[in-house]
């Protein structure tokens, strides 16, 4: 995330499953479904925003046969469209084991005004 709050996401398709089972959901609102899609979504998030750097707290990690989740909270200081915003983000992700590795297959966030504002969205 941090690569990607400063205009990076390559980073992105390393941990994450490439297969059409994906989802996400982010702060600009909406639903992404399939890799070409989720891809997409983090290659324009890494557009928006630029100078950025996110922490987590409450995190929590949990795993059971072959499926993990993380619970927490993303607090995010970054300029999106060129305006600085902050926020905290209740954040939630999947994984899946594939091929001996841990690979996202969703993540979920609370739709955020101000990032949406701040990008001319809402």
């Amino acid at each position: 995330m941090n690569s990607l709050l400063k205009g990076d996401s390559g980073p992105m398709a390393e941990v994450w499953s490439h297969a059409d089972d994906v989802s996400t959901t982010h702060p600009l609102g909406g639903r992404q479904e399939g890799w070409e899609e989720v891809r997409a979504s983090w290659d324009g998030a890494a557009q928006a925003f630029s100078d950025g750097m996110v922490k987590v707290s409450d995190l929590s990690v949990h795993a059971v046969d072959g499926l993990a989740y993380t619970l927490g909270t993303e607090h995010v200081d970054a300029k999106a469209g060129g305006k600085k915003v902050h926020s905290d983000i209740r954040a939630t992700n999947i994984y899946r084991r594939e091929g001996g590795d841990w690979k996202m297959i969703h993540h979920q966030t609370d739709a955020d005004r101000g990032i949406q504002e701040a990008l001319g969205l809402s």
